[in-house]
């Protein structure tokens, strides 16, 4: 699953790679995972066109061209971009193609049949499901230590999982990165708002913006192939049974909203409730 950093090492590669460049073949290969909101055909609306910027709202990518054309893409659980070389065989898990005039060629695909595509324009971004009701970025100028306490404090009594992977509360992070979160913040994988002190949630924030930044910079400087998703850096998440790289312990793993988180007890512990 694509979270947050890996879109904006996405974004970083293809605001590198594809500005200016003409769009010379377009195909959909599965179009129950593109939908058309304009009228027409997928190539031939875009055969021709320019990709002039790229921006990320939440989970999406949207590209936007000198026409009123924009692709928006939701990458969901399994889906991935792929700058595939000449030659390679076309795999049967593969959504839409397009073609740059003298490069790169650009293939989208989803191994899990639940990523989406929408072909539409600046005036009809509210007919994709979910892209205008995202809530705030992380990585956003609105994104404050007061804010976050706000968001959290007018639902106490849910569990920080379901808030914080709310995307209509802040969009986006994933259930990945927030064992990582967590774990850097000290706090219990079930642990609710009602649990925590003004400080814990500070400290919350914090742990917010420097396990995705850091995230961002270690995939950026690896440079990987965007097809990629390699994350042997996480200190908590898919290790369990492994010592806690802070304490020794063993990481467990604890069912939480009917997702296995990862956590160490000893680091997280929890807490009675501090209103």
């Amino acid at each position: 699953m694509a979270e947050l950093p890996e879109l904006e090492y996405l974004l970083k590669v293809f605001e590198r790679e594809l500005p200016g460049k003409r769009i010379v073949e377009a195909e959909c290969l599965i179009p129950e995972q593109l939908t058309m909101i304009l009228d027409g055909d997928f190539a031939e609306r875009l055969t021709g066109l320019k990709i002039t910027k790229i921006r990320r709202r939440g989970p999406f990518l949207l590209l936007r061209t000198n026409g009123e054309e924009r692709i928006v893409v939701n990458p969901a659980d399994e889906g991935h971009f792929k700058f595939p070389g000449l030659g390679t065989r076309r795999p049967r898990t593969l959504v839409f193609v397009m073609h740059m005039e003298g490069g790169p060629r650009l293939w989208f695909l989803d191994n899990a049949k639940t990523a989406m595509a929408y072909l539409t324009s600046k005036n009809r971004l509210d007919e994709v499901p979910m892209l205008m009701t995202q809530g705030i970025d992380p990585f956003g100028k609105n994104f404050s230590p007061e804010r976050f306490r706000r968001l959290l404090r007018k639902d106490q009594d849910s569990t920080l999982r379901t808030l914080l992977t709310d995307q209509t509360k802040i969009s986006h992070i994933g259930p990945i990165y927030l064992d990582e979160i967590l774990f850097d913040a000290g706090i219990h994988p079930a642990a609710k708002p009602a649990d925590l002190a003004d400080d814990d949630l500070d400290r919350l924030f914090d742990s917010v913006l420097n396990v995705l930044e850091s995230a961002c910079e270690t995939i950026e400087e690896r440079g990987q192939p965007i097809e990629n998703c390699v994350r042997d850096f996480l200190k908590m998440h898919g290790r369990l049974g492994e010592p806690c790289r802070r304490c020794g312990g063993k990481i467990k793993t604890l069912k939480v909203e009917a997702e296995k988180a990862f956590y160490c007890s000893r680091c997280q512990p929890r807490r009675s409730a501090s209103r």
